[in-house]
């Protein structure tokens, strides 16, 4: 996640990456500002940066799913 700000929509830093994914790739952007609970921006993520997030996570847990 990155700091300043974009146009895209904004979205809760509580949302599931999944759900996050969903939201960037319907966006022009490709980028969605971070909202915290107190409603304060706190960064940016992109849907390259998320994709990437994701697909370390599965790279972590890839031996436990494939035996």
């Amino acid at each position: 996640m990155k700091n300043g700000s974009c146009k895209g929509p904004n979205i809760a830093s509580t949302l599931p990456l999944e759900n996050a994914l969903q939201i960037l790739n319907k966006t022009s952007i490709k980028e969605c500002n971070v909202i915290d609970k107190e409603g304060k921006k706190i960064g940016i993520v992109s849907l390259n940066s998320a994709i990437s997030a994701l697909s370390t996570k599965d790279e972590k847990n890839s031996q436990k799913r494939y035996k």
